[in-house]
């Protein structure tokens, strides 16, 4: 019988947290499917922990250097013979019933394109980050609607990426991951995903994600935050140029935030941005949307730099703008 999952995991340099990893998913109590690991180019003992494992799930792939996360889940995706792929972070730990839980729900909506779950934060090992013993700690976690999904897409991403399912021929649709994202990699398909079809989240609590201050994304917290950004500005803008539109934006939020997004996250060129205000009163908001409305700017970005940045948000729409079209919330640089 073919395998229904693959459940895909790159690892670098893993070995602190490689093993408890891989035997979570090796105690699943859904037991039909592969399991693909690819060694990316490790220098520690990651290959020797690999090498040791027998159990005929496991599919082990060597590579000689280090070509970055995204290659090496192409790598192992390419060799799936699964319908859905299932991630999983060399550090971190999905609950037993996880791959169950995740199957019955796509099984229920199989308009579904990928799903993640709830999360508990979990930190690094003690000896990691001193002496100090870090306790578990539960995420409040947000279940949303496929509709809500989509909504807030350019905002944040609505679940952890590490807790995908997600289906294989929409991956492959897709173009898969983009090689040039060592961090972002996730959000990025994700959002090219969800133009293929909808998305949701399992309601429980199924994975344990690490917060190690010594990984890719958490070593540079600012430089991830401001990467993530640059990611969803540039799928706006493909969105615009679909519509054969060069995008014109006012950009409003501090001045602070303005000037980091105006010179930090907008690097890509392709788009035409005009400095606006601080979202304070009414009249601000009544000029920026003079400026649409007279087609001086076709797009207008609001970032979260307050609680008045929201109500701007939802006084434009009011007015006859669209979020997620031509009215884009999107979270401040760091």
């Amino acid at each position: 019988m073919k395998v229904k999952v693959s459940v895909v995991m790159a690892t670098f340099n893993g070995e602190t947290y490689l093993e408890e990893s891989i035997h979570s998913i090796l105690r699943q109590t859904y037991n039909h499917f592969e399991f693909i690991i690819v060694n990316d180019g490790s220098k520690d003992r990651t290959k020797e922990i690999l090498d040791k494992l027998t159990d005929p799930r496991v599919k082990v792939y060597h590579l000689e250097k280090n070509h970055g996360v995204s290659y090496a889940r192409n790598f192992a995706i390419a060799r799936a013979q699964g319908e859905w792929i299932v991630l999983q972070d060399d550090d971190d730990i999905s609950y037993p019933n996880r791959i169950k839980e995740q199957m019955n729900y796509i099984q229920a909506q199989p308009e579904i394109v990928a799903a993640g779950t709830l999360i508990e934060n979990i930190r690094a090992a003690p000896d990691k980050v001193g002496n100090k013993i870090l306790k578990k700690k539960r995420k409040k976690s947000l279940v949303l609607n496929q509709t809500q999904i989509y909504d807030r897409r350019f905002f944040r991403w609505s679940f952890c990426c590490g807790t995908a399912i997600m289906k294989k021929s929409v991956v492959l649709r897709a173009g898969g991951y983009d090689t040039k994202y060592q961090i972002g990699e996730d959000y990025d398909l994700l959002l090219r995903m969800s133009e293929l079809g909808p998305m949701g989240i399992v309601p429980k609590i199924l994975y344990q994600y690490r917060k190690d201050p010594y990984s890719t994304y958490h070593r540079n917290l600012k430089e991830s935050h401001r990467r993530i950004l640059r990611i969803a500005v540039m799928h706006i803008k493909r969105m615009y140029q679909r519509k054969g539109l060069r995008p014109k934006f006012l950009v409003l939020g501090s001045r602070r935030d303005r000037a980091i997004f105006m010179h930090q996250i907008s690097l890509d060129g392709g788009i035409d941005l005009q400095r606006g205000s601080e979202p304070i009163d009414e009249s601000e908001t009544h000029k920026s949307y003079r400026l649409f409305q007279h087609q001086i700017v076709n797009g207008i970005i609001v970032l979260r730099s307050s609680k008045k940045s929201k109500l701007m948000v939802q006084k434009l729409i009011k007015m006859g703008m669209t979020l997620n079209d031509n009215l884009f919330y999107l979270k401040r640089a760091r």
